[in-house]
């Protein structure tokens, strides 16, 4: 787990220019820009995503078992690292949704069994 966050360490930056830039635009009164650095941030994401997870998916192999020297954690864990690369552009668009503050705004109720939306709701960004 923790290899794989030194993995994708670059892109977790997204979130904050994100937001930085939405909350400027917010802040500066242009609530219709605010989804631009979004727009930006999730082609980036693409961008920095498709050959880092390629790289990253290649390498590990030969990277995993310099982290660590015991075999069978090796031979456990290379499949794993692997499987975790594969979700690296879904967690730099995930990055880039924090950061322009258009969550989701229907959350799970601890009170209730099921959830408590539509699709309509859960995709809604607030504004």
């Amino acid at each position: 787990s923790f290899t794989n966050f030194m993995a994708i360490a670059i892109i977790l930056g997204l979130g904050t220019g994100v937001q930085a830039i939405a909350s400027r635009r917010k802040g500066e009164g242009k609530d219709n820009e605010t989804a631009i650095p979004l727009n930006g941030g999730l082609f980036l994401a693409l961008v920095m995503g498709v050959p880092l997870t390629v790289i990253l998916y290649l390498v590990a192999p030969f990277g995993f078992p310099l982290l660590v020297s015991d075999p069978a954690v090796v031979q456990d864990g290379v499949p794993y690292l692997k499987a975790r690369i594969l979700g690296t552009i879904a967690i730099a668009m995930n990055y880039a949704f924090r950061g322009s503050g258009m969550e989701p705004t229907c959350r799970r109720s601890t009170c209730e069994p099921s959830w408590s939306c539509t699709p309509s709701t859960y995709f809604s960004t607030g504004y």
